[in-house]
């Protein structure tokens, strides 16, 4: 799959269309000033380093490719009129225009193979903060969002799109679409979601039922664009100093939904979602598909439940249980991540019968990959929660109280910063919370304030259009990789491109966005 193409950069402006950039899986596109970028784009108002687009595989046996843009420059990205913001990661969506400085950089970006799976786009309405808060004290303030063809995750029980907000389409959410087969099981997962507040666990915007054949249901959920904790352990040796900024996140969310009496029941790193890429990323549990509340663990674990390889030696004997499995789960997960090999098992085909086996007779392997390296305060961790016996098991809040352990590899202050004004941007925009400080919620922060703007300047705007074209020698976009799409081998993405053949009426018309 690397390398294969997941779609195009177009020029969207009449005299530069024929610009067909490549964007392939897996691979770091550089859109800036600088000459040894991808796509090269020679004007002040650009950066040397201004953007970049990459690719992640998020729909398993789909080889379906969500594609990223991230902006990196203080002169401002826009999506479709609108600013991204500086060091933040929107998805893109067949029919997005791309500007870079100026209203009149423009690219317009296709996905190859953009499936039409939900039956059309459509839109919904709500009032932010209605699920959590009720109809107490909200604003009057609404949301309209638009949900899009874009698949960004898929599962036996229902379906992951790309939605944004009408308005603005860089706020962009997940919309989960259940099947109507599967309403009944959804409803213990909406109560713990809609009734979470807390940086590191996933909570629900809003739902809705389509009221017209009752067929499916309509979850929000945030969007995080980091991937998850499992992308990052395959793609990177993770260190004790990162991994423990990581972990600790964990324990606060477990900490949080066990004080008000939920189990997760599938604590791993797949169900782990990072919101944004960084060395230091806000964590966020998800998938609470399977858990349960204190009262219901009483009656025993259920067969076949969960995940075995990350089952505690309770869960494998069926007996009742409490929170602490997960703890034993995030023991798992804390040795997985510094190791990268699990404690028990070397992988192959696993029954439940085998496993008991392994887990009763097995001692924790302190000498495995990282481990060895590790302090003996995080060893010591691992140990207390890997314990076999529940009762004598750290459960979450014991970690956190490990003052010896926290003491020698304090937080990373500017990324607990960055981590408070994430989430407190994610309440003010979508649950209508009053923001602590007005920084929380101004995505224009740091965004340079140019003397001159060429996009003032009736002179230096017509130099742009002239030169934009590539027809002319000294072309502002200078790129390798143009692509000509083959009829046979892309023939939805030659029927995509002309349906874009127009763009600027297409923006007008969709988004209400004028450009030039």
């Amino acid at each position: 799959m690397y390398g294969d193409l997941v779609g195009v950069l177009r020029g969207a402006n009449s005299n530069n269309s024929n610009i067909l950039k490549a964007i392939r899986a897996f691979e770091k596109i550089k859109i800036g000033r600088d000459p040894a970028s991808d796509i090269f784009i020679d004007h002040r108002v650009v950066s040397m380093q201004h953007c970049y687009i990459t690719s992640r595989v998020h729909v398993e046996g789909e080889d379906a490719i969500i594609v990223y843009l991230t902006d990196k420059s203080v002169n401002g990205t826009y999506i479709n009129g609108k600013l991204v913001g500086y060091n933040k990661t929107v998805i893109l969506f067949s029919g997005c225009i791309l500007s870079f400085g100026s209203q009149h950089l423009n690219l317009l970006y296709i996905q190859a193979g953009n499936r039409e799976i939900i039956d059309q786009s459509f839109h919904m309405t709500f009032r932010p903060g209605s699920l959590y808060y009720g109809d107490k004290n909200l604003s009057d303030r609404k949301i309209t969002l638009k949900v899009t063809h874009q698949m960004i995750g898929c599962g036996k029980q229902a379906s992951v799109y790309l939605a944004y907000d009408a308005s603005s389409p860089r706020k962009q959410v997940a919309c989960r679409v259940t099947k109507r087969d599967y309403f009944s099981t959804v409803n213990r997962e909406t109560e713990i979601l809609k009734n979470n507040r807390h940086m590191n666990v996933l909570c629900m915007i809003a739902q809705y039922e389509d009221s017209t054949d009752y067929r499916s249901l309509y979850s929000i959920l945030p969007l995080y664009t980091g991937g998850t904790l499992r992308d990052l352990i395959n793609e990177k040796d993770i260190y004790e100093g990162d991994g423990l900024f990581m972990f600790k996140q964990l324990l606060s969310g477990l900490a949080y939904i066990h004080n008000k009496e939920i189990i997760h029941c599938d604590v791993k790193p797949e169900n782990i979602l990072l919101a944004y890429p960084s060395r230091y990323p806000r964590l966020v549990i998800s998938d609470f598909g399977l858990s349960m509340f204190r009262t219901e663990a009483t009656k025993g674990w259920p067969a076949n439940y969960g995940t075995l390889r990350d089952h505690a030696p309770e869960s494998l004997r069926l007996e009742p249980f409490d929170e602490k499995v997960d703890c034993w789960s995030a023991g798992i997960l804390l040795y997985w991540m510094l190791s990268e090999c699990h404690p028990f098992y070397a992988g192959g085909r696993l029954n439940s019968e085998k496993y008991v086996s392994i887990v009763q007779n097995a001692t924790v392997d302190l000498s495995k990959g990282g481990i060895i390296n590790t302090s003996d305060e995080v060893k010591c961790m691992i140990t207390k929660l890997l314990e076999k016996n529940r009762d004598a098991r750290w459960s979450a809040q014991d970690c956190l109280n490990y003052t010896e352990l926290w003491k020698r590899f304090p937080e990373n202050a500017k990324a607990v910063e960055e981590m408070s004004h994430d989430f407190q941007y994610e309440r003010y925009a979508w649950f209508d919370d009053e923001p602590k400080t007005q920084v929380d919620i101004d995505p224009c922060k740091n965004v340079r304030k140019l003397a001159t703007h060429p996009d003032k300047d009736e002179q230096a705007t017509a130099e742009i259009k002239h030169r934009r074209g590539t027809a002319v020698f000294n072309s502002l976009f200078k790129y390798s990789d143009h692509i000509v799409p083959d009829p046979i081998e892309h023939p939805e993405l030659i029927s995509i491109i002309n349906q874009y053949r127009y763009p600027k009426l297409h923006l007008q018309g969709q988004f209400n966005f004028e450009y030039q």
